[in-house]
């Protein structure tokens, strides 16, 4: 099974095919399709203290163009743990391609304002290949993964904290918040673990159906030929667009519709 998940903040419909030959990759097993879908999609995120506030928010998702479906995050925080669900409804074209309804789950504690992920799981309906689980082991510096019907150890170096894409999104969002930019962020994607830099960009204004004008803050998380752009509202904070690139070309788009 093709297995690409590029990054940030980075889960889903990363690669959906658009012409004969990428569905003619498709019924040879490759599951580009949803894999990575993302980092996507945090939203309406906002703290009392070290705490972030609980949330529900949903996401339309495109790739390369073609509306993919939409995803739904649910959170749940205390000043000690998070949870974040998510649940994915495949559009009409990614139905035809034989995908169903994925569901993820992270959950880890919050200490300082720092996230350590305990456990994470994704699975889809109809497909036991796409069943992904992480059990974390920080004290051995591994992660136990199960990627389909295989049993991995996952091994990184003392000092770095691998997070999944869900774990990523809290702890992008905890720094939004806090007013820290970090300079790297590493991402488990399914048996690899990656970092990527972060680099800020310019503020930006938007202005809001309603008339309001948005402060915006825009940052760039860059591993080698592979870009994630994440941009958060402020007061509250929330992730309102995230573009992924691979090669300089637009791969996965998220936006935020509720």
């Amino acid at each position: 099974m093709c297995r690409f998940i590029p990054l940030l903040l980075m889960t889903g419909w990363m690669k959906m095919p658009i012409s004969v030959r990428d569905w003619e990759m498709r019924e040879t097993g490759c599951m580009g399709l949803y894999k990575t879908w993302l980092l996507v999609g945090i939203s309406l995120l906002s703290t009392a203290g070290m705490a972030l506030e609980n949330y529900r928010a949903t996401y339309s998702i495109s790739v390369r163009g073609v509306h993919a479906g939409e995803v739904m995050h649910e959170a749940i925080f205390t000043d000690l743990t998070y949870r974040v669900d998510t649940f994915a409804s495949p559009s009409f074209a990614a139905k035809m391609l034989g995908f169903g309804r994925i569901t993820e789950l992270s959950q880890g504690l919050i200490k300082n304002g720092i996230v350590y992920p305990q456990k994470y799981q994704r699975s889809m309906e109809g497909d036991e290949e796409y069943r992904l689980f992480y059990d974390y082991q920080p004290d051995q510096h591994q992660v136990s993964a199960q990627i389909g019907n295989e049993q991995q150890v996952l091994d990184y170096d003392e000092g770095i904290r691998p997070l999944d894409i869900l774990a990523l999104i809290v702890q992008s969002s905890l720094d939004e918040e806090h007013q820290h930019i970090a300079n790297d962020y590493t991402l488990l994607s399914e048996n690899k673990i990656r970092t990527y830099s972060v680099e800020v960009r310019p503020n930006e204004v938007w202005q809001m159906p309603n008339g309001e004008n948005v402060d915006i803050h825009v940052y760039d998380q860059i591993n080698n030929n592979r870009q994630t752009r994440v941009y958060f509202a402020q007061n509250p904070v929330r992730l309102v667009k995230l573009t992924q690139y691979k090669d300089g070309d637009v791969r996965f788009n998220l936006k935020l519709i509720d």
